[in-house]
């Protein structure tokens, strides 16, 4: 599972806002890098925070905020999904250190699973243990230079593992 420093990262690397903005790439996002424009983000974001379709559609277009409690709620639910999803891509991710559990959730949480798993290499290299390779796999791909210091402290994280390597 995710871990609490897990969760806060996703929460420093993704900010928080209660009324909807258009992030570096013009999605409209809410709360905690919740993409509002994504396919089936009206059917959670009602499912989860038990609102009508008005109320999705009124936040997405900029006239309604959301509670701080709403925010929780709906960041609780994604993250949980995302390390779900991240568990589709590592089918023993619970076993494997805490660092990359929390990392294969943030980069699940940052970019979907559909768009993680094409990082094949990396995901190669994660399921062998080679995270010094993983880590370069991370480095050479176009979302390091997108996303700021989120990726070095990643790439930093899956390095400090080299030491845990299987040979």
């Amino acid at each position: 599972m995710i871990s609490t420093q897990g969760k806060k990262q996703i929460r420093i690397d993704e900010g928080k806002r209660n009324r909807v903005y258009r992030d570096t790439r013009g999605i409209r996002t809410i709360g905690i890098g919740y993409n509002m424009d994504m396919v089936g983000s009206r059917a959670t974001f009602m499912s989860v925070l038990d609102v009508d379709a008005r109320a999705f559609e009124d936040t997405r277009d900029g006239l309604c905020s959301l509670s701080d409690a709403m925010i929780e709620k709906l960041f609780n639910f994604v993250v949980t999904d995302a390390y779900r999803s991240a568990c589709f891509l590592i089918k023993d991710l619970q076993a494997r250190p805490q660092i990359v559990q929390d990392v294969l959730t943030n980069l699940v949480y940052n970019m979907g699973w559909a768009k993680v798993s094409r990082f094949y290499k990396l995901l190669t290299a994660l399921k062998a243990r080679d995270y010094n390779k993983a880590a370069d796999e991370l480095v050479d791909s176009a979302w390091y230079d997108q996303v700021g210091e989120r990726s070095k402290r990643i790439v930093e994280q899956i390095r400090s593992l080299s030491n845990l390597q299987v040979k």
